[in-house]
């Protein structure tokens, strides 16, 4: 077989007769699918998001599942004519009794699609999927399919799901490849907030020694991603925010999983004041694409407006090496608008398989959690930032 064939305990034919499904459930199987998985991204494949890659996939396995037993984990792959044509990153997760099947990247993924080769039917074989499953004794309540954009290449399988209502989101990017360069692209911005911005750098550089650097994935970029988690929690503590990948240490551990792994393409923007940085940001890079995952500063330096100064910084470095697309990610926010020109749409999409099922979709997701998240959303700060902690409880849940 060729590289990246996997050994996995369950093989079954595909319906054509020209190839067969695997599920994989743990990481040494997923280690050994990684040459072709990464093959099939960078060759005839579709776009694939870094979401989608098998370093962050891997780094998922190694904190978020390992120890839950027996595994959620339902990563499947289609090999036909001996080549990978299609990967699933899957989880199968029990929530109050109810067997929910979602992607693999909840909470931490900010998109969940699979990896297909262009000439794949992809409705046909996720059918073959949800069945093969189910053969294998997968009581599946529910698909639950969030963070799906309107582009991914799973759309044709979810013709017949229903969308969550509330849950829309737009996710601003820029198209780089619209601009001769780096300077066109500041020249199509606000004047105004541009001239702004360069005050704001001349007075902290009159503060010591402003710096700039890009930190490829390795220890020290592992290091400033601790530092930025530091940063965006006393931020979150500060203005009464809460966040799913903040609620459980295992996300958290992921991340840094990822941050270390060489050639994983992650990214750590620095901007430093005499050595100590004061913004910082998490980024990742695939196929030409760039992705602006979590941005933190210093709050003590916030009048100069130091995570845009940074973003300033990180666009100019993606300008000069070549990247494409530098994707903001959703939620959609005016700071993120100012600097967009252009968004995708994303949406939840779910299918119910029982009748638990359907309970379960018409009263908790499209009912109670779209409430829940409305109503904090208007809590007053006086009351948001005590209940925090109680909040990030309930969802580690």
């Amino acid at each position: 077989m060729p590289d990246g064939h996997i050994e996995s305990s369950f093989g079954r034919p595909l319906a054509s007769g020209k190839g067969q499904l695997r599920i994989l459930r743990e990481p040494y199987e997923v280690e050994q699918l990684k040459p072709a998985w990464q093959a099939l991204i960078e060759g005839e494949g579709r776009p694939v998001s870094t979401f989608q890659a098998p370093d962050w996939i891997l780094a998922l396995l190694y904190h978020q599942f390992r120890e839950l037993k027996p595994t959620p984990v339902r990563v499947v792959a289609v090999e036909t004519q001996r080549e990978l044509v299609l990967v699933a990153p899957l989880a199968l997760i029990s929530r109050s009794g109810i067997r929910v099947l979602q992607w693999l990247g909840e909470p931490l993924s900010a998109y969940g699609d699979v990896v297909v080769h262009r000439t794949c039917d992809v409705a046909a074989l996720m059918k073959e999927v949800v069945d093969c499953l189910q053969e294998q004794g997968d009581s599946i309540d529910i698909i639950h399919l969030p963070k799906t954009r309107a582009d991914a290449a799973i759309m044709p399988f979810l013709k017949n799901f229903s969308r969550v209502p509330f849950t829309n989101k737009r996710a601003p990017y820029l198209d780089l490849t619209s601009f001769r360069d780096f300077d066109a692209y500041v020249a199509s911005r606000s004047r105004s907030a541009m001239k702004a911005y360069r005050r704001k750098r001349r007075r902290l550089a009159e503060q010591g020694r402003l710096e700039f650097r890009v930190h490829p994935a390795g220890d020290q970029a592992e290091a400033l991603g601790h530092y930025a988690i530091e940063l965006k929690t006393k931020w979150m503590k500060t203005y009464g925010k809460v966040s799913r990948v903040f609620a459980d240490p295992r996300h958290l551990a992921s991340l840094m999983e990822f941050l270390r792994t060489k050639n994983s393409g992650a990214r750590v923007s620095e901007l430093s004041l005499d050595s100590t940085p004061i913004a910082i940001e998490i980024g990742f890079v695939t196929n030409r694409s760039y992705y602006s995952y979590l941005g933190a500063m210093d709050l003590d330096h916030s009048r100069y407006s130091p995570g845009q100064l940074q973003l300033l910084d990180t666009l100019e470095w993606c300008f000069r090496e070549g990247s494409e697309v530098f994707d903001l990610l959703p939620s959609d926010s005016e700071y993120k608008r100012a600097w967009a020109t252009h968004h995708a749409d994303e949406n939840e999409w779910t299918y119910f398989c029982t009748l638990k099922g359907a309970l379960y979709e018409k009263l908790v997701l499209k009912s109670l959690l779209p409430l829940s998240r409305k109503l904090y959303s208007r809590t007053p700060m006086a009351i948001r930032r005590p209940a925090q902690a109680w909040v990030h409880r309930v969802l580690r849940e």
